[in-house]
């Protein structure tokens, strides 16, 4: 019982360095399933991010049915990592055939009127708009049901706590990076 107590205290102590050192580990459908390590800003179009929700009625609903985690950072809500598709100066369209950058149809981008339990999601649309400085589009690229910038709009870059660089991924079949 001792040893497995101090295993267990030491797998804690292990995970807290490495959160600490800037690792993360997704389990979801938002990007792909990995090992990811927070870098500093860079280019961030077709990027992995991790950034902090705000307090709009989308990300209260989402977090309200469980779309997104609590935590003790970013005032209430865990951290949403996502892929950038959308950056200043991109030419954005969210309508119900999809989500269109600069005229082309991102995949798995169509949205969705309800979710798995049949409740009504949030909307977001958007008609040729000019993305303004600092603004930005985060989805996923690998999930038809991701609750991403379809539901819930454009991310400020000020949300953005760092860039997420993959060191070991699983992508599913015929997905791109």
């Amino acid at each position: 019982m001792k040893r497995l107590s101090i295993c267990m205290i030491s797998l804690l102590g292990l995970a807290y360095l490495l959160i600490v050192m800037g690792f993360r580990i997704n389990l979801t459908d938002s990007i792909p399933v990995g090992l990811y390590r927070i870098t500093p800003m860079g280019d961030l179009k077709n990027a992995y991010v991790i950034f902090c929700p705000d307090h709009r009625p989308a990300f209260r609903l989402g977090l309200d049915r469980g779309y997104l985690d609590h935590s003790l950072y970013c005032g209430g809500y865990g951290y949403l990592m996502k892929k950038v598709v959308a950056i200043t100066g991109d030419i954005l369209s969210v309508t119900d055939a999809g989500v269109f950058v600069n005229q082309v149809r991102i995949p798995f981008s169509g949205l969705k009127l309800k979710d798995g339990l049949n409740r009504p999601l949030p909307q977001w649309h958007a008609t040729n708009y000019q993305l303004r400085k600092d603004e930005l589009m985060t989805m996923t690229n690998q999930s038809e049901w991701s609750f991403d910038g379809r539901y819930y709009g454009l991310v400020h870059l000020s949300q953005i706590k760092g860039m997420l660089r993959p060191l070991w991924v699983i992508h599913k079949p015929g997905e791109k990076s």
